[in-house]
């Protein structure tokens, strides 16, 4: 049985897996047990060759899951799992060196807490732009970066490229939700799929926590600074808000509660759009175009559109 378990999914992951996996070769693993998980998601590039060049160097397990999702992957590979508390993470989160050290601490320490947030840095390998720089435009939402102070949070705190489990949760039957999610046959994926399911345990009583210390630079691309990627971005979340307030909602909506959404919706994008047009200053012009794809997308979302 290990101490603690590296989870995650990689899809055409050739770009980033070497930066990440040589992050991973130099942790200081003094004292810790543990393994790596990751499920090749029916990759078409290098992503499995690059993998098996790791085997010698790292307690690595490759899985293949030929259904894309990544969500279907990690469900794939629960029933790999060799220790009592995951850190599920991305194929693009390079962890510092004192990652599993700081882990393994939380672990032990926290003990009334099943799920674990961590924090997550911006890695760019181009500079964004001065005013989003300064503004810090979206980083959460665009970035993924998380930068809390340790303590108990909400569930829906934690982001996927850092997050710990205890195995417990998987062993209740709480596994990640496969209809939202990265899928790379789905462009316009529904985002959310670590807030599902962190709030799905939520719900069910078990408490999260938030560890400054376990960090991971998150790798940001160079078209991932640029307006399409962000605007895409911003409908897929509003997309994922959507459907999961939708999954939330027991009762079906009526006419009226459905026209009312409808109308609310569309009133709000008009708002949104009139605003990026007249507006001039950054990093506020953005802002209302960021808001105008978010109401679009969890319009479709909750309204299935």
């Amino acid at each position: 049985m290990a101490d603690l378990t590296i989870l995650f999914a990689t899809y055409n992951g050739q770009d980033v897996l070497n930066e990440t996996l040589t992050g991973y070769t130099k942790v200081e693993a003094t004292g810790v047990s543990w393994e790596i998980i990751a499920v090749d998601n029916a990759s078409t590039d290098r992503t499995n060759e690059i993998l098996v060049s790791y085997k010698g160097l790292l307690p690595l397990t490759i899985l293949y899951h030929d259904r894309p999702g990544k969500n279907r992957a990690l469900n794939a590979a629960i029933s790999k799992i060799q220790s009592d508390f995951v850190i599920v993470t991305d194929d693009d989160a390079i962890p510092e060196p004192d990652f599993l050290t700081s882990w393994l601490e939380a672990s032990k320490t926290h003990k009334e807490f099943q799920l674990f947030g961590g924090t997550i840095e911006p890695f760019f390998q181009k500079s964004p732009p001065p005013w989003m720089q300064k503004s810090r435009f979206h980083y959460d939402e665009i970035f993924a970066v998380r930068t809390l102070k340790t303590g108990p949070i909400k569930a829906t705190e934690i982001f996927g490229p850092n997050m710990a489990v205890r195995k417990n949760i998987f062993d209740s039957g709480i596994v990640f939700n496969e209809e939202i999610g990265p899928n790379g046959l789905n462009k316009n994926y529904p985002m959310g799929s670590e807030t599902e399911f962190c709030r799905s345990a939520e719900s069910h009583g078990y408490k999260a926590y938030f560890c400054e210390n376990p960090k991971v630079r998150h790798i940001v691309r160079p078209h991932q600074i640029e307006k399409d990627f962000w605007r895409k971005r911003a409908y897929r979340h509003g997309l994922g808000f959507g459907m999961q307030e939708k999954l939330k909602k027991t009762e079906k909506l009526s006419r009226f509660d459905t026209a009312s959404i409808l109308s609310r919706g569309v009133i709000k994008q008009g708002l949104c759009y009139f605003k990026y047009l007249t507006e001039y200053k950054e990093p506020n012009r953005q802002k209302a175009l960021w808001q105008y794809y978010w109401e679009k997308g969890y319009l479709v979302g909750r309204l299935g559109i």
